[in-house]
């Protein structure tokens, strides 16, 4: 039997699933299998895969239903100790398996391990952007489930006996679905453990699941709604539970107002405020550092148009918000400022910071912009 069964669904990848089996084919760890579930495809992915005629990868084919359910017909089929998930546009580095495993070896108590990734982008090319697996999060409190999903399935491991038991993925949810899974592992009493290197790439492309953002906002929604009807939440964080589904509906603005539906993301603008008016606390509040942090993906298409639309599809109970357009503008520049810096891209880093100044020239009075100025005059060339 093999120690490890990488589980792949697979819809339409036919561009990217060679150069994924490769990446399961290349590992240090030998002793794995791949279970790939066509999940309906209609561009010859599984000819595809078929043809490669390596007998540790299996190909599984059933009508399209959606990646949990794909997810769960591998899960069915795996025959490894540990399920390793990768989806199939994503990217295993060589030490991935054996890394993993090895944590979860270590203690049989531990019920699954999660790592760090990298976004790439349909090319392969490195994506910068900072992710919230870098930052504090503890993997079994619930509490800190209720405001984020720091993992994605590409970069995790888990005993197979563990996400039978769990029941696998619910098919009804086509968006948040791993996120759903990992709350009810913590809810079911069974570990997680950080093991925090990267271990995969994870593709992201405009046309992906993710860009659907009507069913993302509303599934995204939907599980938190379940979580908190779990006949094990606990009361004490029914507080934590409403300031979270704010989060949420921010969450579903951002992703409505990035695919231009800006009325409906307006109305889950609104449904954040009401579940939590502190959301419109502070300078920048969170609602604006919210705005900034898509305009700073590197997917979103012209961010500074972004930017100035989002401003003015904000609804009436965050309109004090309205005059705050330069701030979120400034924002924008100084941290692809910082960005460029660290990156050792020093003209860029020149280019952001003079736009800032644009943007506010009193920064020109600021002790903190000439310590900035300074480190760049230092760190490169001449710019």
């Amino acid at each position: 039997m093999p120690r490890v069964s990488v589980v792949t669904p697979c819809f339409n990848a036919a561009r990217f699933i060679p150069a994924t089996v490769q990446s399961v084919r290349g590992q240090t760890l030998v002793d794995w299998e791949m279970v790939v579930v066509d999940d309906g495809s209609s561009d010859g992915s599984p000819e595809l895969l078929e043809r490669l005629g390596d007998p540790r990868v299996r190909v599984l084919r059933q009508a399209n239903a959606g990646p949990s359910a794909a997810r769960n017909t591998g899960i069915a089929a795996a025959r490894g100790t540990y399920i390793a998930f990768l989806d199939a546009d994503d990217i295993a580095l060589p030490h991935r398996l054996a890394a993993q495993a090895s944590v979860l070896d270590a203690d049989p108590g531990l019920a699954a391990v999660a790592s760090g990734y990298e976004w790439i982008d349909a090319q392969g090319g490195i994506l910068p952007a900072a992710h919230s697996w870098q930052f504090p999060f503890e993997l079994n409190t619930l509490r800190d489930w209720l405001f984020d999903c720091p993992l994605v399935p590409s970069a995790t491991m888990i005993r197979r006996d563990a996400c039978i038991a769990l029941g696998g993925f619910e098919v009804s949810l086509r968006g948040g679905e791993d996120w759903h899974f990992w709350m009810r592992l913590v809810l079911s009493g069974r570990r997680l453990v950080w093991d925090k290197q990267v271990v995969a790439h994870y593709r992201r492309l405009p046309n992906g699941l993710a860009s659907d953002g009507v069913r993302m906002a509303r599934d995204c929604t939907a599980v938190l709604h379940d979580i908190i009807a779990h006949p094990g939440f606990p009361s004490t964080l029914a507080d934590a539970a409403r300031r979270g589904l704010a989060l949420r509906h921010v969450d579903g603005a951002k992703r409505l107002f990035a695919t231009g539906l800006w009325r409906e993301g307006r109305d889950d603008l609104r449904a954040a405020i009401d579940l939590d008016p502190a959301l419109l606390a502070g300078r920048p509040c969170r609602i604006e550092g919210e705005l900034v942090s898509l305009a700073l993906d590197p997917l979103t298409c012209d961010p500074l148009a972004f930017l100035a639309a989002a401003f003015d599809h904000l609804p009436q109970s965050a309109a004090g918000l309205r005059d705050r357009r330069d701030d979120a503008l400034l924002g924008y520049h100084a941290a692809l400022a910082q960005r460029s810096l660290q990156a050792r891209k020093y003209r860029m880093a020149a280019m952001h910071a003079l736009l800032a100044i644009a943007q506010r020239p009193a920064l020109l009075t600021k002790r903190r912009f000439w310590s900035f100025a300074g480190r760049l005059i230092r760190s490169g060339p001449a710019v």
